[in-house]
């Protein structure tokens, strides 16, 4: 499993329930790092420059992950940018060390997302507001994943919020998002890892569910392989 470095930028962290959300969710399904940039500058001050970059390259996978706020991520994300990747820290071995390393970016707005259209209400795309952050990223040939995006987490229902989990934990584990045949395995490959005390014939339907499955996952291979 690949080991991942989240970096969440929020001002308020611990009375955040989507972050707490996502945070828990994380924990439970992946090899995860959880660094709260506000609260390391409050008590520790400015950013270290080599020592972020140590942090970064020890995981496998770079994440940055913050609520929308006027538009773009709160203050002390681009803090962080400006001391960790400051003009005199700027020359060929960073970006050889940097280059090619798997960065994703975790956003939770509070609009819905036809919201976040030319179109809608906001007059902009989340793609247009992150497209600094993918710049950045270019600019050392990090290895970018489209964004994974949260709209209006408050008014999901239980079941939307378990296959949040679901998504989020798959995100951080495959860099994956929107992706059917991704999330099916994903899945599959969760209920396998199920450590049960089950009774034999729990154990056998639990078995049958299993097989059932896997035959709808080699179903769904056969037909994207045809040829129409």
């Amino acid at each position: 499993m690949m080991t991942s470095l989240v970096l969440i930028a929020h001002d308020q962290l611990a009375e955040s329930g989507s972050q707490q959300f996502l945070i828990e969710s994380g924990r439970s399904l992946a090899e995860v790092e959880y660094v709260d940039l506000y609260d390391q500058w409050k008590n520790k001050g400015d950013f270290d420059s080599d020592q972020e970059i140590d942090r970064i390259l020890s995981y496998d996978q770079l994440f940055l992950q913050f609520p929308i706020y006027w538009y773009q991520a709160p203050f002390i994300l681009k803090l962080w940018l400006d001391q960790v990747f400051s003009q005199d820290k700027l020359n060929r071995r960073l970006h050889q060390r940097l280059q090619g390393h798997p960065l994703g970016i975790i956003t939770v707005a509070g609009s819905q997302s036809d919201d976040y259209q030319f179109y809608g209400r906001q007059k902009i795309t989340l793609s247009s507001m992150l497209a600094p952050y993918y710049a950045w990223a270019n600019y050392f040939d990090l290895k970018t994943f489209s964004p994974f995006s949260i709209f209006q987490y408050h008014y999901l229902t239980e079941s939307e919020r378990l296959e949040l989990m679901i998504d989020y934990s798959l995100y951080l584990n495959e860099g994956k998002v929107h992706d059917f045949k991704a999330r099916q395995e994903y899945i599959i490959k969760l209920v396998n890892n199920l450590k049960l005390d089950l009774s034999d014939v729990d154990q056998w339907l639990f078995d049958q569910f299993l097989e059932k499955l896997n035959e709808q996952k080699e179903d769904l291979h056969f037909f994207e392989e045809m040829e129409w």
